[in-house]
């Protein structure tokens, strides 16, 4: 026996400084072990437990490491790391990664707080956030009871997603009741599909109310009962005790994608209370949806409106003249964007141009040369990708293009009364005509400049044209 373990033994003393280095530098080896193995750091070699050297990390593992820690970080720092890597990320030239880190969850490429020198300070950079934070009700369900019989029971039920400015610490000049705009979707198409265009317009002061209704391909709403059920969702927003708060019903835009569009026009032709629409690449009747009862144009029932030939609009045959649905109301503003890459889900013969053609002032057109129709929404189905192709633009360029329009088009006509149209004085009108055209051009240079920064689609073009009066 060594000297000093006698020594130990005799006084008593058998837990001495040099054995409890010995048992915790056994116990510190065990733990470690337990953790490699657990981990998967640790693999057993010659009877024991050996961490595994992997090196330095790949480039590969830094960037799913990258993205994990995106998808964990909130709005707020998200939008604080979005002004330290717009400046590299412009130069990348893989597509999905300057989606995920520059315009990902709705954020704009452009990434400047300040306006431009020469930027009047009373015009808004509407491709931007706004300056309130979105916040979302709770899924809300209501049943079209004016839809009946046209349907019934649970074929009325509507699932609504609401959307709204919060407007927490603001003065109270920012308080509600803000302009009401409700969004239409695509045949088919999952309201969540559009969920960035709520965010985006709630932003900059407008409540925004989505709807999915029970409906499939065998089983689809005729276009006359969808209008329908846009009126009951204007009327719900009256007497609705959460709603009637948040919204002015007498105030309203509504939005729509693809049939969404040709919904809303159909449902603006007899309610005063629409005081404007914007069309998000809108479809008319084509060979899927043909003309017939239940299904009127929306086409004809603008150009009957506004005293345009229809025969030169629509493009084919002559329709009959009692139209199913027909316009009833006051000036309506219209605004139209669309992808000139519809293919067959949005023909030539029904796609957005005639919409613009067939409608009155003051009416706005924005045509993405390079865009399809689906790369407005947000996320698309493997099935919509195979059925619509995609254009060389990128979709967050699409989408926020598409916003920017709905935004500053519902900002002027409902919040701003700039609609030549509804002033009977020629002077006053004129005044009107130039502040208008004044916003419209400058929304035409923010949008051009989204363009310049789509790493995806570079070169993609734009064409804009509007009529006053």
């Amino acid at each position: 026996m060594p000297s000093w373990w006698m020594e130990q033994r005799r006084t008593g003393d058998a837990s001495s400084s040099r054995a409890r280095e010995r048992m915790g530098g056994t116990q510190k080896k065990r733990t470690d072990r337990i953790r490699w193995k657990r981990s998967g750091e640790a693999t057993w070699k010659k009877g024991t437990w050996t961490k595994i050297d992997r090196g330095e990390p790949t480039n590969r593992n830094k960037e799913q490491d990258r993205r994990l820690q995106w998808t964990h970080m909130s709005r707020r720092q998200q939008l604080a790391c979005l002004g330290t890597i717009l400046s590299p990320v412009v130069h990348l030239h893989k597509r999905a990664l300057a989606e995920e880190w520059v315009v990902r969850d709705s954020l704009v490429v452009q990434t400047e707080e300040q306006a431009d020198a020469e930027d009047a300070p009373h015009l808004i950079d509407y491709t931007k956030p706004g300056m309130f934070k979105a916040s979302r009700l709770p899924l809300l369900e209501h049943t079209c009871a004016s839809c009946f019989p046209k349907c019934v029971g649970d074929e009325c039920l509507l699932k609504v997603l609401v959307t709204y400015p919060n407007t927490t610490g603001l003065e109270e000049s920012y308080r509600p009741p803000f302009p009401l705009v409700i969004l239409s979707t695509g045949f088919l198409v999952n309201a969540e599909q559009y969920a960035s265009y709520a965010q985006h317009l709630a932003s900059h002061g407008f409540v925004v109310i989505m709807y999915n209704k029970r409906e499939s391909a065998a089983s689809a709403r005729d276009d006359v009962l969808c209008a329908r059920f846009i009126h009951e969702l204007i009327d719900w927003s009256c007497v609705d005790p959460s709603l009637k708060l948040l919204c002015d019903s007498d105030n309203v835009m509504l939005v729509g994608h693809s049939r969404g569009g040709k919904v809303s026009v159909l449902a603006a032709a007899q309610d005063q209370r629409v005081k404007a629409v914007c069309l998000i690449d809108p479809v008319d009747n084509t060979v899927y949806a043909p003309l017939g009862p239940g299904y009127p144009s929306a086409v004809a029932a603008l150009a009957d409106y506004s005293g345009v030939p229809r025969d030169t609009i629509v493009g084919e045959r002559k329709q009959e003249r009692n139209l199913e649905i027909s316009f009833d109301r006051g000036p309506l503003a219209v605004a139209v964007v669309g992808g000139r890459l519809g293919g067959d889900c949005a023909p030539k013969t029904a796609n957005y141009q005639k919409f613009y053609e067939a409608s009155a002032a003051p009416a706005w057109e924005v045509a993405l040369d390079d865009a399809g129709h689906f790369q407005f929404l947000d996320s698309k189905t493997i099935i919509q990708s195979s059925v619509c192709g995609d254009g060389p633009m990128g979709n967050a360029a699409a989408r926020n293009i598409a916003k920017g329009v709905c935004a500053a088009w519902g900002d002027v006509m409902l919040r701003g009364h700039f609609d030549p149209s509804a002033v009977p004085n020629p002077a006053e009108r004129q005044k009107k005509e130039l502040a208008l055209q004044e916003r419209l051009d400058f929304a035409e240079k923010k949008m051009r400049a989204v363009l310049e920064h789509d790493v995806a689609g570079s070169g993609s073009r734009m064409s804009v044209r509007y009529r006053l009066a």
